[in-house]
């Protein structure tokens, strides 16, 4: 079938909006009507060339949508359930979806953006473009798109009176932030924590660590007009590290903390290696835990003291918050039913797949929390 969907063509480069095909469904895959899709980060770093991958690619990861058709054996999702896409498949079967210290389940294979060790052949690129090229997807998505197929451990049904937009973002954006709270850090009650950069996930890391009973949650950017949505979502304080004024930041967590100049957990959610430095040198030398959320350029470096590790304080990376994707959708629809999380603030557009460059360009510049593309 012949589809409209918005394609990263060359790095540096806008996204081309343009006709593509769609192949029918396979065994094991279902095609979805996309009705909504976030715009996040990882679309930007895949167009920007900070994720070095190959095009042609049909960007968008974070999405919700409507089935229309299933494949063969497909019987977890029926024609007209309304699902969200997730990013990284579970089958509850395999070792890997057994095992609580990782995510990823023997099938995220499919993920382009996994390491080649974890890829296998079953991945089948489902778009071709105009002249006849293969177009892969991004984390098998490819929400930039009319419609989409995917495979049916990579999705989760949900109630259909949640808005598309809103079931969009806890794709990505929410499922990463309150995952890294919940399923890395496993933050505590009564507990004390740094978030670096109030986008999307930052302001998820700001509710799962509200959820977890964290007393103290110190949101940090450069940007003084992130402190009003990053208090609506949980933050106890602002802080702008641009902006200390002579103070240094120790000194001022001192100050908050009432006299400690650690906190308990920090977590990095710009993808910038000297604000990862600085998260580590906040968190407590003997217990601190920091959590590496955003994601560098690939290339970029960062070096730390021989010591800082060894009496205690941890460092460990997230994919997707560390969360089995449809079991903790599942919980956090559970919660955002129950009105323990907000989703809905964190729109702050709403586009046409036209304007997908446009969302893009309001992103990297900072001027946005999500952009949302809708579809009728």
């Amino acid at each position: 079938m012949k589809v409209q969907a918005a394609v990263f063509r060359k790095a540096g480069e806008p996204l081309v909006v343009e006709e593509v095909e769609l192949r029918k469904p396979q065994a094991g895959e279902i095609l979805v009507k996309i009705r909504a899709s976030g715009i996040c980060h990882s679309d930007i770093s895949v167009q920007n060339g900070t994720m070095p991958i190959p095009p042609p690619m049909v960007l968008g990861h974070e999405g919700a949508g409507e089935v229309v058709e299933v494949g063969e054996g497909v019987t977890s999702v029926a024609v007209g359930d309304h699902v969200i896409l997730n990013n990284v498949p579970e089958c509850g079967k395999c070792p890997q979806c057994h095992n609580p210290r990782t995510n990823l389940c023997i099938e995220s294979g499919r993920n382009v953006l996994t390491t080649p060790v974890l890829r296998n052949s079953k991945y089948r690129p489902f778009f071709k473009t105009a002249e006849g090229k293969d177009a892969t997807t991004l984390m098998t998505a490819g929400t930039f798109a009319t419609h989409s197929l995917i495979d049916a451990h990579t999705v989760t049904p949900i109630p259909k009176d949640i808005p598309f937009e809103e079931a969009a973002l806890i794709a990505c954006g929410v499922i990463t932030g309150i995952g890294s709270t919940h399923y890395a850090a496993h933050v505590s009650p009564g507990s004390s924590v740094a978030v670096f950069g109030i986008g999307s996930v930052g302001l998820n890391v700001i509710q799962g660590a509200k959820i977890a009973g964290a007393t103290v949650i110190l949101a940090l950017d450069i940007l003084d007009s992130k402190e009003a949505v990053a208090r609506q979502f949980g933050a106890t304080h602002f802080i702008n590290p641009s902006k200390l004024e002579g103070a240094t930041l120790h000194s001022k967590i001192a100050e908050i903390l009432g006299g400690s100049i650690f906190v308990d957990f920090a977590f990095e959610a710009t993808g910038n290696t000297g604000v990862l430095q600085t998260a580590v040198s906040i968190v407590h030398p003997l217990s601190g835990e920091v959590v590496a959320v955003g994601i560098p350029h690939f290339t970029s470096e960062t070096k730390f003291p021989g010591p800082t590790f060894s009496l205690g304080r941890t460092l460990r990376g997230v994919l997707f918050g560390n969360a089995k994707s449809i079991t903790v959708t599942k919980q956090i629809v559970e919660w955002y039913k129950a009105g323990k999380i907000q989703v809905k603030p964190l729109i702050t557009h709403r586009l046409t797949l036209q304007e997908v460059n446009k969302g893009m360009e309001l992103l990297a510049k900072g001027e946005a929390v999500r952009p949302v593309i809708l579809f009728d």
